[in-house]
């Protein structure tokens, strides 16, 4: 195989003739066995040309899936670091919440307190010293004996004197006038709804944390004004951090409170009418918005009812 004449020169070497046959047949026998296994290497060949594509095939699928796979997990990680910013942002807000919601309730309760206060002043400024007929009669009495007055009170025992409320027919006639207006009042503002009901109310937003209301809080327009639900008389005008000014208006037994309040219209004795503004809200933390107060308290026998505000305004 060294070159073309190699073969050639094997026959021709040959020491006879039937030895140069033997030495041909041998060759075309190798001929055969060389083809054969030409043919063989090139199916061989094609099988791992094959393999070869079908290989580089799947491994180009597998590469394209190990990208996918590390961009699905690049994607997660900024999901997962997305989600954790997200936890921690709402971690914060909703500290912040609990802590705006302990604000707002030790503001309600100051409301609350000042609100008693002032009405507990307006009644004392509005009592009357009451002395009994016993020690008014036993006067008379000694008066007509001829004792003189001087001597009667120093005999007579002294006796505690006992603070009340005393109502005019005016006041109790318009008081009774209120209470026939349940479920007829009109809103204290010209539009709004009711955003915060009386009572216990569950955050919106946080689980398992409650709110108090000793009355309603309406959302209305920005500055919106507020007007009283009932004619009567303004008894007290007060200024809380936090709830801005304050105004109850007085109707016989009964108290309107209107909190929130960035002006006033109206001073204390002033005598209001039915749908009369008092004054304007202040603006919410939004800006786009104003919340109203509204509350409604009985005066029963020197103490203070929360009433439900809801049960008394026009639905």
């Amino acid at each position: 195989n060294r070159n073309k004449l190699g073969k050639l020169m094997f026959v021709f070497s040959a020491h006879s003739y039937a030895e140069a046959l033997h030495r041909n047949n041998y060759l075309e026998k190798m001929k055969e066995i060389e083809k054969t296994q030409f043919q063989l290497l090139r199916k061989n060949q094609e099988i791992v040309q094959g393999e070869y594509v079908q290989i580089s095939s799947e491994k180009t699928t597998k590469e394209f899936a190990l990208n996918e796979k590390i961009k699905e997990k690049e994607l997660i990680e900024q999901d997962k670091q997305l989600k954790e910013e997200l936890y921690q942002k709402l971690k914060k807000e909703e500290e912040t919440l609990r802590n705006n919601l302990a604000k707002d309730e030790k503001e309600k309760q100051v409301l609350k307190t000042k609100i008693n206060a002032a009405i507990q002043d307006e009644l004392k400024k509005s009592s009357t010293t009451k002395t009994t007929k016993t020690k008014s009669k036993e006067k008379e009495t000694k008066k007509k004996a001829g004792t003189s007055e001087k001597k009667q009170t120093e005999s007579a025992p002294k006796k505690s004197e006992e603070v009340v409320f005393v109502e005019t027919p005016e006041s109790s006639a318009l008081g009774s006038n209120f209470s026939g207006n349940k479920g007829k009042l009109p809103f204290p503002v010209a539009s709004g709804t009711i955003t915060e009901k009386f009572g216990t109310n569950p955050h919106p937003t946080i689980k398992n944390v409650f709110t108090n209301n000793n009355g309603v809080d309406i959302s209305t327009a920005k500055n919106a004004n507020v007007r009283s639900v009932f004619e009567g008389e303004v008894s007290s005008v007060l200024t809380i951090p936090g709830a801005g000014k304050v105004v109850i208006i007085k109707h016989g037994n009964y108290r309107t409170v209107y909190s929130n309040l960035r002006e006033c219209y109206v001073s204390v004795g002033t005598k209001v009418s039915t749908k009369q503004s008092i004054g304007s809200l202040l603006t919410y933390e939004s800006g786009s918005i104003s919340i109203a107060h509204f509350e409604i308290h009985l005066v029963s026998g020197g103490n203070i009812q929360c009433l439900n505000p809801s049960l008394w305004l026009s639905r």
